[in-house]
C-alpha cells in the first residue's frame, strides 16, 4: 500500500508484521487532509483537530472499530510526543461525538456503502438479496437461485411465480455475480487478507461454490452464514446480520408506505398487524413501532434526497 504522506518512515518501521504496517499505514493516508500532508504535524495537532478526524472515521462504525481507531490514533501521537492531543479520547466520548446509534437496522444508504465497500460480486448480490427479503431459513431460496432465472429485461424470476424488477444498480451486481469467475481477496480489520479462489462457474445457480473436485454446486448455508460474517468485518458494521438487513428493508418499505400514502402518519395497529401478516415479517408490533421510530427521520431524509439506490425499476410484480 502506498503511502500519500511525507515523514512516515520512522512510525512504520516500529512494526514487525506487514499486516501491523498496512493498518499503520491506512490510518496515516485516512489522516492525510488533517496533518497536512506530512505525519510530523503530529507533533503538534491540536485535540480539536484529532475530534475532526475522529468524526469522520468513526461516524456509522462499530464499537470494535471505533476501538482500534482510538487506540491506533493514540500510539501515532504518543510516538511522536504529543500524548495530550489524544489523551481524552475514550470509547464513551467518541460515541458521543459521532452520535453512535444502538439501532440494528441500517438505513438504504447504509446498505448501499456496506454493498461498495465489498471487493467481490459474489458478497454484493448476496447483501443485496437478503436486504430485498429473499432471506428465510437456511439461506433456502437465495441459494437456489439459478442463473436462468435472471432475465435480459432486469428482472428476477422466483419459482413461485413472483417476478422482481431490478433499476440498472442493482441489475448490475447480479450480473458482477453471475459473470465473476474468482473471489478476491477481501483486506479485513488489522490488515488481514484471505486468500483469492477460482469458483464453480459450471454451477446454475447465481450464488457459487468454490471450484474443488467433486465439489457440490450449490452453497451450503453455513458457508453463507461464514460469508455475511465477512462482509460485516470487510464494511466495518457489526448490524450487518441477515435478519437484521432483511428487517431494515421492512422498515424501509413500512415508512415509504406512510410517507406516500398517509400523509407520513403512523398507520393504525389493525393495518400494521396486516402489512406485517401480509410480508411475513416477524416481531411484537411494539418491536416494530420502536424500529420505525428509530429509523424514520433518516429513511425520510434519504427519500426526500433520492438516496434510495434500489428505486427507479425496483419492484416486485
Amino acid at each position: 500500500m502506498d503511502v500519500i504522506v511525507k515523514n512516515y518512515e520512522n512510525y512504520i518501521e516500529k512494526f514487525k508484521t506487514e499486516n501491523t504496517k498496512t493498518a499503520a499505514i491506512s490510518l496515516i493516508n485516512k489522516m492525510d487532509r488533517y496533518i497536512k500532508g506530512d505525519l510530523e504535524y503530529i507533533k503538534k495537532i491540536s485535540p480539536e483537530e484529532i475530534d475532526l478526524f475522529m468524526i469522520a472515521e468513526c461516524t456509522g462504525k462499530s464499537e470494535t472499530t471505533i476501538s482500534n481507531v482510538i487506540s491506533r490514533v493514540k500510539d501515532l501521537c504518543v510516538f511522536f510526543g504529543n500524548k495530550e492531543a489524544s489523551s481524552h479520547l475514550t470509547l464513551s466520548y467518541v460515541k458521543e461525538k459521532t452520535h453512535f446509534k444502538e439501532t440494528k437496522l441500517l438505513s438504504p444508504a447504509e446498505i448501499q456503502k456496506a454493498i461498495e465497500s465489498l471487493v467481490n460480486f459474489q458478497d454484493k448480490v448476496l447483501l443485496l438479496f437478503t436486504y430485498i427479503g429473499l432471506y428465510d431459513n437456511d439461506f433456502e431460496t437465495i441459494r437456489h437461485l439459478r442463473k436462468d432465472q435472471f432475465k435480459p429485461n432486469h428482472t428476477l424470476e422466483l419459482d413461485n411465480g413472483e417476478v422482481i424488477k431490478f433499476n440498472k444498480y442493482c441489475a448490475d451486481i447480479v450480473y458482477g455475480a453471475i459473470k465473476e469467475e474468482t473471489n478476491e481477496k477481501n483486506v479485513v480489520s488489522e490488515g488481514r487478507e484471505t486468500k483469492p479462489y477460482l469458483l464453480n462457474n459450471d454451477t446454475p445457480y447465481i450464488i457459487k461454490t468454490k471450484l474443488r473436485k467433486g465439489g457440490a454446486d450449490i452453497v451450503p448455508a453455513a458457508t453463507l452464514k461464514k460469508r455475511f460474517t465477512q462482509i460485516a468485518k470487510v464494511a466495518e458494521d457489526n448490524r450487518i446480520i441477515p435478519v437484521n438487513v432483511k428487517n431494515s428493508k421492512f422498515i424501509y418499505d413500512l415508512v415509504k408506505l406512510e410517507y406516500e400514502q398517509n400523509f407520513g402518519m403512523d398507520i393504525n395497529q389493525l393495518e400494521l398487524k396486516q402489512y406485517c401478516k401480509d410480508n411475513e415479517m416477524k416481531g411484537t408490533i411494539e418491536k416494530l413501532n420502536m424500529s420505525k421510530k428509530e429509523m424514520k427521520t433518516q429513511i425520510l431524509e434519504e427519500i426526500v434526497k433520492k438516496q434510495i439506490f434500489f428505486e427507479n425499476g425496483y419492484g416486485k410484480e
